[in-house]
């Protein structure tokens, strides 16, 4: 093999491995709505357009401590509320309050959890209850949901900071630029090795 050739080859390589990179992390990119809303727990029409929302950066100071019963609930999952970080919300309201029936919706917000990582996400109704559900990512693009939902306002995702194995995309980055470092030394090698051998 040519000298030219020993040396195009682990850029080709890198090619290859950085668009794998990129597509791996489509999954995270692919959060691209606020919310959704489905009539009925998710087994009716969806009704999204019946909303105003907007994403929140930040849950205003809210306290997953003030969560009734969760720390018990956490602590048979081997978890404990200081392993959660605020991740994403939504502040959601009819456009027309009533209109809708209140017929207990589920409402989807547009974040993906990683999977094996747990998850809790929490609604305060407009009288200042507080709903929450607690569940484990499965990767699939914005699974975060919660149902029996009657009276929309905000919507907070946390999402703990532990998790049981890496999960793709995660560490592509430093994958593929150690690929790259490693081949190109190959290549580098393999070039001298040919001049060498050529003299």
């Amino acid at each position: 093999m040519s000298k030219k050739k020993l040396l195009i080859l682990p850029l080709i390589v890198l090619v290859i491995f950085s668009v794998m990179g990129f597509t791996a992390f489509a999954a995270d990119s692919a959060n691209t709505y606020v919310f959704k809303v489905y009539e009925n727990n998710g087994k009716g029409n969806e009704i999204t357009n019946k909303f105003n929302g907007e994403k929140l950066l930040t849950d205003d100071g809210f306290s997953l401590s003030s969560v009734s019963g969760l720390k018990a609930e956490l602590k048979k999952k081997n978890a404990s509320i200081s392993d959660f970080e605020f991740k994403y919300g939504a502040d959601i309201f009819e456009k027309d309050p009533g209109a809708t029936g209140g017929t207990a919706w589920r409402v989807y917000l547009g974040y993906t959890v990683p999977k094996d990582r747990l998850a809790i996400l929490v609604h305060v109704d407009k009288n200042g209850k507080i709903d929450h559900k607690v569940f484990k990512g499965d990767g699939k693009v914005n699974n975060a949901y919660i149902d029996k939902i009657e009276s929309a306002s905000p919507f907070y995702l946390y999402v703990s900071n532990k998790k049981a194995s890496a999960q793709t995309g995660d560490f592509v980055p430093a994958y593929v630029a150690m690929i790259a470092v490693a081949l190109m030394s190959c290549g580098a090698i393999f070039a001298v090795r040919a001049k060498k051998a050529s003299k």
